[in-house]
This record gives C-alpha cells, sequence and structure tokens, in this order.
C-alpha cells in the first residue's frame, strides 16, 4: 500500500474525516498532518516535506488561496488540490491560473482519488523532468571542462597545400586509427550519410560567406557504433579576400544528445498523458475512453497493433474489446481460448505483472502449433483478479528492442486509463440514481389551470450526473388558486438533488399552511436556517395566481426577473427581486408585490442557466435578451413550442452549448 504525507488545511474534522476515507479507499496510507489555521499552515510548511496538500477553500480566518499563495511563494511545487463544499468556475479556474493542480468539491470526494492519483503522477514527470535538466546543466558543464583542457580535439586545413592535421583526439573521436591519412574526403566518409551533405555545406559557407562553423553531426565507426560530435571552426582570409585556412575545434557530444533525447522523451510522454486525460474526462462512454487509449498510444509508439484486452482465467476466455491497428491488419476483435496462446499456468499467472517481449519466436524451441499472431509486445495489467484486463501494444512481423521509455508511457497510460474507466464507472452509476431520481423528484405539471395555458422545459448541464440543482412546481393550492414556483439550488449532481427535494416540499407545505407567499417564503428561510438544511443556497421566485381575479401575487428571492409579455402593447415588464436568496440571511423578511395578467399576457419565469447563456462570460444573453426572444416569439401558438424556440435560440447564442442548468415556466393567459 503506497504511504502518502499529507498536509491538510481544514478546519471541519467531520469533513477532515471523510477526506481521510476517501484517500483510504483508494489504497493509500495516509500520514495526515491537520491545521486549520495560517500560523499553523506555515509551522507545518516549514517543518516537513510533504507529497501532497489539501486545503479547504474557505475557512474562517484563512482560505485555501492564500494557502495556495504561500506554498508557491516559497518556490515549493508540492501537488496542491482545493477541496471546496461549492466552488464556482470562475474561482475554480482562478485558483488554477494561481498554481492549484486540482480542485474537489466535497460533495464529490468519489473525485478525490483520481485527482490525487493524477497529481502525483504530474509531480513525479515534473521531477524527472527537473533532475533531466539537472543533468543536462551538468552535461554542459562538462563540456566547458573538456574545452578548456586535453579532452577537446583541434584540426587545421592548409587549403595552399590541402593538407588536414587532425589532433590524436580528434582521430579517436571519427574513429579513424591512428596511422590513417584523414583527408577531408576520408572525413566526410566517416560522417553518417544523413549529415553528411548539411556538415560539407558548413565548411563551404565558411570558406564562401565568411560565417562560422558551427554544426552537429553523426560519425560512424568502423565498428558500426554512431557518435554525436560538435565541430566549431573559422576560415581565415587573405589580403585578397581568399581563403588560406580554416582552423578549429571538435568535441563529443553524446552525453548532451542522451539527455536532450531523454528530455524530449519525459516531454512527450507527459504530453501525451495529458492528452489523453483531457480527452477521457470529456466522455463516460467506457468504449470512447478504451478507443482513445488504444489510438493515442499506438501512434505515439509507431506499432502495428494496440488493444484493450480482458481475460476471464475462470472460463479460459480472453476478450478483446478495443483495438486499433495499420490498415494492412486484420481485425481480432472477439473472443478466444486462453490456452491456446498460454502454454503453462505460470504464464497466466504472469498477466498480473508487466510484460516486455522483443521476440515472441525463439528458434531452439520446436513449434508448438498454436498461432503466433505477436512477435514483440509490451502488455500492462490495468486490474488484478480472476477477471484481468491489460492494455497491450504490438509488433506483428518483426522484432522489436523496447526502450524503457516506451514502457513506462505504456504503464503510464494504462495506469491512466484504469482511473478513468473507474470514475466513469462511478460516474455513469451516479448518472442512473441521478435520472431515476430526477424523474421522481420533478411533479407533473396540472393538466389543466383555470384560465392558463402552461408549458415548462428543464434540463442539466452536468451530463454525467443528468441532474442538476434548477427545479419548478405548479400545484394547486385550492380551486382558484395555484402556486408557481421555480428555484436554483447552489451545486450539480445527487447533492444538489437532495436539497431540491428538501426546499420544494417544504414549500409546499409552508404554502399550504399559509398562502401568502412573503410570509411562507420568510418561514422557509428561517426554518432552512435553523436547521442547518442548506449547505449552499437557493434563489426563488415563487407566486399565487388567483384565476378568478387573474392576479399573481409574488415574492423573489434572489432570484433572476420574472417577465410578463403585455399582448395589449406588445411591451414586456420585470418582476424585480425582493430579497437575498433563501440561506443567505436568516433574519430576512421576505416582502410580496402583485401584478395583474390579461388574456394573450404570457408570464415567463427562469433560471440563469439562460440568461447567462452567451459564447462566453462577456456576452452573456441576460435579462434584456431574455425580453427581446420573447417579444419576437410571442406569438406562437403553442406554448410548448414557445418554451422549445427560446431555449433552441439561447442555445444557439451560446455557441450550441448552455454552461449552466436551464429550467423554464411559462403561462399565458386564454
Amino acid at each position: 500500500m503506497p504511504q502518502l504525507t499529507v498536509l491538510h488545511l481544514e478546519d471541519e474534522p467531520l469533513d477532515a474525516e471523510l477526506i481521510l476515507a476517501a484517500l483510504e479507499e483508494g489504497d493509500y496510507q495516509c500520514r495526515v498532518t491537520r491545521v486549520d489555521t495560517r500560523d499553523g499552515f506555515l509551522t507545518a510548511l516549514e517543518a516537513a516535506k510533504y507529497d501532497i496538500i489539501l486545503a479547504d477553500y474557505s475557512l474562517p480566518s484563512f482560505d485555501g488561496v492564500s494557502a495556495l499563495q504561500e506554498t508557491r511563494d516559497r518556490r515549493l511545487e508540492t501537488p496542491f488540490i482545493l477541496i471546496s463544499g461549492a466552488l464556482g468556475e470562475d474561482h475554480a479556474i482562478n485558483s488554477l491560473t494561481r498554481g492549484a493542480t486540482d480542485y474537489v468539491l466535497k460533495h464529490r470526494l468519489d473525485r478525490l482519488r483520481p485527482a490525487v492519483d493524477r497529481a502525483l503522477s504530474e509531480a513525479r514527470n515534473r521531477a524527472e523532468r527537473h533532475r533531466i535538466e539537472e543533468e543536462l546543466a551538468q552535461s554542459e558543464a562538462r563540456l566547458r571542462f573538456a574545452l578548456e583542457g586535453a579532452g577537446t580535439g583541434t584540426w587545421h586545413w592548409d587549403l595552399a597545400a590541402d593538407n588536414l592535421m587532425w589532433s590524436d583526439a580528434c582521430r579517436a573521436m571519427i574513429g579513424a586509427p591512428p596511422d590513417a591519412e584523414v583527408t577531408y574526403d576520408y572525413f566526410l566518409t566517416c560522417v553518417h550519410p544523413d549529415d553528411r551533405d548539411p556538415t560539407d555545406q558548413a565548411v563551404v559557407r565558411a570558406m564562401t560567406q565568411h560565417t562560422d562553423i558551427n554544426v552537429e553531426y553523426r560519425v560512424i565507426w568502423p565498428d558500426g557504433a554512431v557518435h554525436w560530435l560538435l565541430s566549431k571552426g573559422r576560415a581565415y582570409f587573405d589580403a585578397a579576400g581568399q581563403p588560406v585556412r580554416v582552423e578549429g575545434i571538435l568535441q563529443n557530444i553524446d552525453d548532451r544528445k542522451q539527455s536532450e533525447a531523454a528530455l524530449a522523451q519525459a516531454y512527450e510522454r507527459e504530453t501525451l498523458v495529458n492528452r489523453i486525460g483531457q480527452a477521457v474526462r470529456e466522455t463516460l462512454d467506457p468504449s470512447a475512453i478504451k478507443t482513445i487509449a488504444v489510438t493515442a498510444l499506438a501512434e505515439a509508439l509507431d506499432v502495428d497493433y494496440c488493444y484493450y484486452v480482458t481475460y476471464d482465467i475462470e472460463r479460459d476466455v480472453s476478450n478483446i474489446e478495443c483495438e486499433w491497428r495499420r490498415e494492412h491488419v486484420s481485425t481480432v476483435l472477439g473472443e478466444y481460448r486462453m490456452s491456446d496462446y498460454f502454454v503453462s499456468q505460470q504464464s497466466i499467472e504472469k498477466l498480473a505483472e508487466t510484460q516486455v517481449l522483443s521476440d515472441t519466436q525463439k528458434p531452439s524451441e520446436p513449434p508448438t502449433g498454436k498461432p503466433n499472431l505477436l512477435r514483440a509486445l509490451i502488455r500492462v495489467p490495468l486490474s488484478p483478479g480472476v477477471l484481468q484486463s491489460a492494455l497491450v501494444v504490438a509488433m506483428l512481423e518483426k522484432p522489436r528492442s523496447w526502450s524503457q521509455h516506451e514502457v513506462m508511457l505504456v504503464e503510464t497510460v494504462a495506469a491512466q486509463t484504469q482511473a478513468a474507466l473507474e470514475a466513469a464507472r462511478s460516474q455513469r452509476r451516479e448518472r442512473t440514481i441521478a435520472t431515476i431520481l430526477q424523474e421522481a423528484l420533478q411533479p407533473a405539471t396540472p393538466e389543466h389551470v383555470p384560465g392558463l395555458d402552461v408549458a415548462s422545459f428543464m434540463r442539466a448541464a452536468l451530463h454525467e450526473a443528468s441532474i442538476g440543482g434548477d427545479f419548478f412546481d405548479v400545484f394547486a393550492l385550492d380551486k382558484q388558486s395555484y402556486a408557481f414556483v421555480i428555484g436554483d439550488v447552489s451545486g450539480k449532481g445527487l447533492a444538489a438533488a437532495a436539497q431540491v427535494s428538501v426546499v420544494r416540499n417544504m414549500l409546499r407545505s409552508v404554502l399550504y399552511q399559509n398562502p401568502s407567499v412573503g410570509q411562507a417564503t420568510t418561514t422557509l428561510n428561517a426554518i432552512l436556517a435553523a436547521h442547518d438544511l442548506l449547505t449552499g443556497f437557493v434563489t426563488l421566485f415563487a407566486g399565487v395566481y388567483d384565476a378568478a381575479a387573474r392576479r399573481m401575487v409574488y415574492t423573489s428571492c434572489g432570484h433572476e426577473p420574472a417577465l410578463i409579455y403585455r399582448a395589449a402593447t406588445g411591451d414586456v415588464e420585470e418582476l424585480k427581486t425582493l430579497g437575498t436568496p433563501l440561506g443567505v440571511d436568516d433574519t430576512m423578511h421576505y416582502t410580496e408585490r402583485d401584478a395583474l395578467l390579461f388574456p394573450g399576457d404570457i408570464f415567463m419565469a427562469y433560471t440563469d442557466g439562460l440568461s447567462e447563456a452567451g459564447p462566453n462570460r462577456r456576452e452573456m444573453l441576460g435579462t434584456d435578451g431574455l425580453k427581446r426572444l420573447l417579444e419576437t416569439r410571442s406569438q406562437t401558438k403553442s406554448l410548448s413550442q414557445l418554451a422549445a424556440n427560446l431555449v433552441s435560440e439561447a442555445t444557439d447564442y451560446s455557441l450550441g452549448v448552455l454552461r449552466d442548468d436551464a429550467c423554464l415556466l411559462l403561462a399565458r393567459v386564454v
């Protein structure tokens, strides 16, 4: 079980216990230092090194963003994850730009383990990159030292005599025997064919254009070994401007090239992992996650075949579920008997380990008569047990010597794929539960409201949850009075759904007892605050419509202004906000106002998912934009079609995607 040292900034002991439990469920053995003040945080930060820092976004005397700034001011690169009860998009983006590794909401602690896994992986890659950069710097220092000592070879070319003289160090660097006559033509034959012309052109330019020679090239020694050299030099000219000699130095730069290659490989690995991570976070489809992983991995390693496979050891069945293959390679998707490919129980047991095979064919062994599809492969297990899975990259026709970098890349992508699949399964379970819960929580609109035609629309923004914090309700208080309610609970997913249930059911209860919307919402706010029933806040519009008087008595608790389209004039009126959201001020007394409705008038209430629609945060539709849409679409005969048209135009203005939950409630006087 991996050890994990954690500095935890949290003032709520219960929250700290829940977070620790979430970490230990992720197979971490944690040693946690918990603090709840700035002084405590700074003292702990100076006293020890930590694998990761977890910080509550808001504390009474300190906050997570300030803790992040203190950490980064000390040039510490410790992974830093913010954990908050309710963190808005703007605050989340701000924290990430300030250097936070990730953020997790307290009601979504199932995301904590993947976030910690990713943060630790990034930290390891960052440390590896720093190590390589430090090695590169050390290599360059050694190179500078070599320039000052006898390790640097020198050469001199007398053009008039066509005499090219090499030091012993130079001869050794190009692989020439001690007694060989090293002419310029001989030297060019030592240079790698791909580098020969660029090297020659650098010398020609020095003699014709008075440029310095500064060229890197490979040489091939008689034993076939390839080495990198750096040549620097300069041509010298006579009074007539004709070149008379060329002189320079020669250095072996194998170490530097190896460091550069390692750094490039680390960057390539990190880039690929980040690209795959970004892609898999955008889908909950396990098949899509597997396809993304095998495609990216195959293209990065330039292999013939890459696939995701599961092994059912008890049933003796392997199932290739997803594959990437070159055009000339036939598909092998489907189930196969494991005993046809694994000759012993020991071979099956090795499935739980990373396997690296450069050549599966062994001429010394007699043929088994069993199919041999893969010539060279890297197989990395994703999940242990009787039902196992693995990610495999392979060559089909030729052997291949796999580098440590390639093995690490497959292992990293395999771990990332497994984490994404586990997260997808968890979120899909929540999605299924949430869909059922959404259907159960959202009451049907009454079939008949005297004197009104009623229509509604609601859609959650979170694809992974299929449920949001927006809600509406229309219900009868008596034969002539109907309540019209729309609200927005802070948060998303199942936690928000629970809050919706509490608020809607309690509002029904207080309105049944006292149909005055001002007094009812005041009572509701006091109850919610007194019993700590909200984790965030709720914006709410509540109105009671008297069908006989065609009169709407309403209050608005920090909600978007409701609108009334006047059929007689074509104008649109706003029903302004009359108080703060529920849960903000437990002493709030909500007032009420009324509005008369006439035949053809349209009442419209909505949530900020529509008013804040737009291509970006600076160009949102706003209340004025919705008023214009209502004016232009008011003549639509079907109220349901009007609702669909309004949402469609808001979505189009937002470039096809609504960023937040959207809810709309319409009523037209008939």
